[in-house]
Parts: C-alpha cells; sequence; structure tokens
C-alpha cells in the first residue's frame, strides 16, 4: 500500500467513528436559542495529529450556515434574535492537501426566548405562570427544594434526595494504624446540612459492598461548620472490616448516607481512598 493510500485508509477508518473526530457537540446534544456551541474535533493521517488549517467545520440549521477551522471553534449566537429553534446538522473534513474524510453530527436548539438557561418546554409547565418570558424566574425555586428553577431538572417536582460531594480522610488509609477516628466531610449543593439528623448519618458502602445495616458504621459524630459537615467514624472498626476481607494495597470508593428532619430529604456521596498495608 502507497503511503498516500495508507493515509486515505487512517482517514477514513476515522471518518467511521465520528465519536472520535467530533468531540463536541455530542450526538442529539441540546442548545438553547442564545447558546455559545463549541465545536472540538480532530483527525490523523500515517504522520500524525493534522495541524487546525486541515480541519474545516460545516454548519447547516434552519436557514442558518455557519462554518470554522482548527481543532476547537466557538460559535456565537447570531446578533439578531439567537440561533433558529430546529435541528442542525454538523459536518468536520479532514485534509491533508491529498485525502480528506468527513464526520457528521446532529444537534438541536430549543427555544428560549428570554435567555434565561430554560427551554420554553421547561417553562410551558404549570408551576412557571409567566412562560418563556421572565429571565428572572430563573433565579427562583417554584417547588420548594432549595434548588434554583435553571439549576433544577425537574423545577415542578421537588426533590427529595441530593448527591453530596464527600472527601475521605485519612488518604491514604494505614492499615497498620488503627486509632483514632476517620472522618468524611459532606457538601450538599442547595441544601443545609445543619438539617441533617446526627443519628442518620453512616457509611453505607465499602469497596462496592452494601454496609447499610452494619452497626459498626454508624458515625461516631456529625458536626456542621460553615456549610460543611463532618462526621466521625471508628478507625478500628472500619480497619478490622478491610483486614477480614483482604482489602489492600488498592483504591476503593466509600459511600456516605444521611437525612434530614424537616423538610424532608436524604443525601448520598462517595470518594476514594488508598488502602496501604
Amino acid at each position: 500500500m502507497t503511503c498516500g493510500l495508507f493515509r486515505e485508509a487512517q482517514l477514513i477508518a476515522a471518518a467511521l467513528t465520528p465519536k472520535k473526530r467530533i468531540t463536541s457537540p455530542t450526538p442529539s446534544k441540546q442548545f438553547l436559542t442564545y447558546s455559545l456551541i463549541p465545536l472540538r474535533g480532530s483527525a490523523r493521517d500515517s504522520s500524525g495529529e493534522l495541524p487546525d488549517s486541515g480541519l474545516q467545520w460545516s454548519l447547516n440549521g434552519p436557514s442558518i450556515t455557519r462554518g470554522g477551522t482548527g481543532h476547537q471553534v466557538d460559535l456565537n449566537p447570531p446578533a439578531s434574535g439567537g440561533w433558529p429553534t430546529g435541528t442542525y446538522t454538523l459536518t468536520l473534513t479532514g485534509s491533508n492537501g491529498t485525502e480528506s474524510a468527513t464526520a457528521t453530527t446532529t444537534f438541536t436548539v430549543k427555544t428560549d426566548a428570554d435567555n434565561d438557561g430554560m427551554s420554553a418546554d421547561v417553562e410551558g409547565q404549570s408551576c412557571f405562570t409567566s412562560g418563556d418570558n421572565d429571565p428572572l424566574n430563573a433565579y427562583s425555586d417554584y417547588d420548594g427544594d432549595g434548588i434554583p428553577n435553571a439549576s433544577d431538572g425537574q423545577p415542578c417536582s421537588p426533590s427529595t434526595s441530593y448527591s453530596a460531594t464527600a472527601d475521605f480522610n485519612p488518604d491514604p488509609l494505614q492499615l497498620g494504624s488503627s486509632n483514632g477516628v476517620v472522618t468524611m466531610t459532606v457538601k450538599v449543593p442547595f441544601r443545609n446540612v445543619a438539617q441533617v439528623l446526627s443519628t442518620s448519618v453512616r457509611l453505607t458502602k465499602i469497596a462496592d459492598a452494601d454496609v447499610s445495616t452494619d452497626p459498626r458504621f454508624q458515625s461516631i459524630s456529625w458536626t456542621v461548620a460553615n456549610g460543611v459537615g463532618e462526621a466521625k467514624f471508628d478507625r478500628a472498626k472500619l480497619i478490622q472490616y478491610l483486614v477480614g476481607r483482604d482489602i489492600h494495597n488498592r483504591t476503593i470508593s466509600i459511600t456516605i448516607a444521611g437525612r434530614s428532619g424537616a423538610p424532608p430529604w436524604s443525601f448520598e456521596g462517595s470518594d476514594t481512598v488508598f488502602v496501604q498495608g
């Protein structure tokens, strides 16, 4: 096979796997009227990665055509009225001057006339009285779950469970030392962790095993400072569990959970730790 044919074969092979060529937008991605649309992609031949000049973008949508050159292109919405609503086809052409190949993906633009980050579909729900005409309602919390409308996947249905950011310490965890405690700090977006019942806080999973009913992993204390909760657990009991299951010299995940009193809500969060020894 000649060098040129070899490069052509590589380019054509790449075109058959467009996810490897166009990394953004992902297939079926949804944007809004005034969104910035990031184009990201790459192409290679037998000599390696093609330069920016070898990558050409072509975007076709309802009554609009746009283009660009390079691995990274950011498309701002049209100054007059933003992106038209509908389906768009995006094509990336990689060319080394001799051969070329293309990758294609599609995405949609949904109407957001008031430019508040919520589509008209969302603002057409029953709890939105002004529809897609009030940019300030993005900051309201119509279902009272603590999550602003614009950040809430279901703004008219209150959430009762939340994903927490958890941090386990110490990391690494030394099996040779069983004195004292281990801790997990917890942040719950949009919620006040001071509402969490100390008696509800516990470890629920260790190395993917369910320990939610094991009395050894009930927290021995739960304190809150500056919006961050800290749970302490008996280090000796955790070490005993890990040694008994021959868990050592590897990274594991540990999950913590808890719940509030009133209003009722729960959280769960995980962190990884290296078990050493």
